[in-house]
């Protein structure tokens, strides 16, 4: 139907377009005052602009708190490192930076994981109209953005801090970067065990007690179990061995006591005291660390021990 004025219609006055409009509006006032399917709408909008609001609002909170979280806690670990440092505790300054450093290469795939996963889940639910997938998918955007409203938030503030500040939050990273290279030699951990030189060296606390560790494997690889198990393998008065022989039989009979036929893929075996430096090749010096769990303790074993350099490294573990 063609909704073109009859050129015979006498149009509308100003007072007649107002009478219409309010008749317009009465009508709809009656319909979502009086009517069951109007009341309806009605409740159905002000609950769906509820969950936009609180949901906005929640967004919002979430990232603020992840922000003055990660900046609180990066702030103390600057501070305690710096303090270490000043202490001449080189080694605990080095421990303190490297474990911010494993955060944040595991925040990095943690975050490319999430991502991924809510691709995954967006296409699949576009494909083949799955529900769950469907709310993987909004979790996974809600995640995203906060783990971007984070990183963009805190790095405009830490950047501000930096270029304002005196420059002794940067103190620690080169101190940690100059006693890499010689070695670390410099200690006054005086708790330390001292070996004198004896070998077949065990740690002083069982392995299996150690946090985090559980069926010879180091399940909770957070930086303080991780520094815990690296100072288990530490001995003052050690003598360097160049070469060592690892024994097949003892790898054997450590995979027989925990049940497993082979190392897990993904795994590898460590020698808590390295045997460059007298630790005894058996089951109770031993444990299953992930490679990268595993790179970080040798990088503390080089830094504590002073070896060279990384052609030593798979000669001390």
């Amino acid at each position: 139907m063609s909704n073109a004025r009859n050129p015979k219609e006498k149009p509308l006055t100003v007072e007649q377009r107002l009478q219409q409009t309010a008749d317009e509006l009465q009508e709809r006032i009656r319909y979502y005052s009086e009517n069951e399917e109007g009341q309806e709408e009605v409740r159905q909008t002000v609950y769906q602009a509820g969950r936009v609001i609180g949901g906005a609002a929640s967004l919002v909170w979430t990232i603020a708190k992840s922000v003055t979280g990660c900046m609180a806690r990066k702030a103390c670990d600057y501070y305690e490192a710096g303090q270490q440092a000043k202490d001449g505790n080189y080694k605990a300054a080095g421990k303190k930076i490297a474990e911010m450093q494993v955060r944040r290469a595991k925040g990095v795939a943690q975050t490319a994981a999430t991502a991924a996963g809510t691709v995954y889940n967006g296409v699949k639910a576009a494909c083949t109209e799955d529900t769950e997938a469907a709310k993987k998918f909004r979790r996974g955007l809600r995640n995203c953005a906060v783990i971007g409203g984070t990183i963009l938030v805190a790095s405009e503030a830490v950047d501000a801090i930096e270029a304002d500040g005196d420059g002794d939050a940067a103190e620690p990273a080169r101190t940690a970067e100059a006693f890499g290279d010689d070695g670390g030699t410099t200690t006054d951990d005086s708790a330390l065990p001292d070996a004198d030189g004896a070998v077949d060296l065990l740690p002083t606390t069982d392995i299996d007690d150690m946090p985090g560790v559980e069926d010879g494997m180091l399940l909770d690889d957070s930086p303080n179990n991780l520094a815990e198990l690296a100072e288990a393998g530490e001995f003052h008065g050690t003598h360097h061995i160049s070469e060592v022989v690892r024994s097949q039989d003892a790898r054997l009979d450590f995979l027989a006591q925990h049940d497993l036929e082979r190392i897990p893929t993904g795994w590898e075996l460590h020698h808590v005291v390295p045997l460059s430096e007298g630790g005894a090749d058996t089951p109770d010096n031993m444990v299953l660390l992930r490679a990268e769990d595993h790179d970080w303790i040798t990088t503390q074993h080089r830094i504590f021990y002073g070896w060279p350099g990384p052609e030593y490294w798979q000669a001390a573990d």
